[in-house]
């Protein structure tokens, strides 16, 4: 897993030229929520509340200025909501975040992160049927500071476009009188710790 993730990120980057490459693990917690659009009747989201949920990966980032780096990770992500069935969907995610030091050892991160949905499972089995697509695209921003050479830890939010039912499926289960499509939006508040293990310097 490891390696795929240096390939990938090492083809995504190939023109630029690296100072330093940082590698490790990462994991952490997260409170996960579905926003949903488009639709008229507020008693349905306030049916839906935070859940708590983990993650955990490995990541890869390189220098590429001074006060700049790229950074790429590949994790398992639960996330879900506190809904009547206590939805929990299981992804896959890769996430590709330029990354600027505004402060020593302080960095603000914004970039996009692709997820690919494992399974989707609530207290009475599996729920796929409903919760069926399968690609999540959103965006990452955040802040992380430097604790030592070795420990980061950052605060992160994701704010998902797709919508985790499908579009056609979506529109049918509610009946929206309005005609829009109606989307379960993931979002999460993320907490994680990294441990570099690892760095290769070019300089």
């Amino acid at each position: 897993m490891k390696h795929t993730c240096t390939l990938l990120f090492l083809l995504t980057c190939s023109s630029i030229s690296f100072a330093q490459i940082l590698y490790g693990l990462k994991g952490g917690v997260h409170l996960s929520d579905i926003a949903i659009t488009n639709y008229i009747n507020p008693d349905v989201e306030e049916d839906y509340s935070l859940k708590a949920g983990i993650h955990g990966g490995i990541f890869l980032s390189a220098d590429v200025a001074e006060k700049v780096r790229l950074s790429s990770e590949l994790q398992y992500s639960k996330r879900g909501v506190n809904a009547i069935e206590n939805i929990n969907l299981h992804y896959i995610s890769l996430s590709l975040l330029p990354q600027y030091r505004f402060a020593d050892r302080f960095w603000i991160e914004f970039g996009p992160e692709l997820g690919y949905l494992v399974s989707a499972t609530s207290k009475y089995g599996n729920v796929s049927n409903v919760w069926n697509n399968k690609l999540d695209i959103g965006l990452d921003a955040g802040v992380q500071t430097e604790v030592s050479d070795k420990i980061t830890v950052g605060i992160r939010y994701y704010a998902g476009f797709s919508s985790v039912i499908d579009a056609g499926e979506s529109r049918d289960i509610n009946n929206n009188p309005t005609g829009e499509t109606i989307k379960y939006q993931n979002t999460a508040l993320q907490l994680s710790i990294y441990f570099t293990i690892g760095r290769k310097d070019f300089e």
